[in-house]
């Protein structure tokens, strides 16, 4: 590319050379507008990276919610759980047998 030529020709020149006033006003416009695209792409480079960062600041935000919803829906449930056991009764075939009613909650309860 002509742009890769220029930088190029700038980053090996000594700049010691005998360039007429208007060949090095050339070289150096040419370099400018090389460094606008190069600037130009960069900006948007940064752009894409804070959009990305914003997207995974909401997405951190929202898992958090969710994750805080979702325990105090387990609290909830643990809850009623052991409000359903206190309130039953045994059947008669349970007070032959002996069994009692267990106030710890399994995992399989939930």
């Amino acid at each position: 590319m002509i742009q890769d030529e220029t930088l190029e020709e700038l980053m090996t020149s000594d700049f010691d050379e005998d360039l007429k006033p208007e060949e090095w006003r050339s070289l150096f416009k040419r370099f400018r507008n090389y460094y606008r695209i190069l600037y130009g792409n960069f900006r948007l480079k940064c752009g894409d990276v804070e959009k990305f960062e914003r997207e995974l600041n909401e997405l951190k935000k929202a898992t958090q919610k969710s994750n805080t919803e979702l325990k105090s829906r387990i609290a909830q449930l643990k809850d009623e759980n052991h409000q359903l056991k206190q309130s039953r009764k045994l059947s008669w075939k349970e007070r032959i047998k002996g069994e009692t009613i267990s106030m710890e909650t399994s995992p399989n309860d939930i």
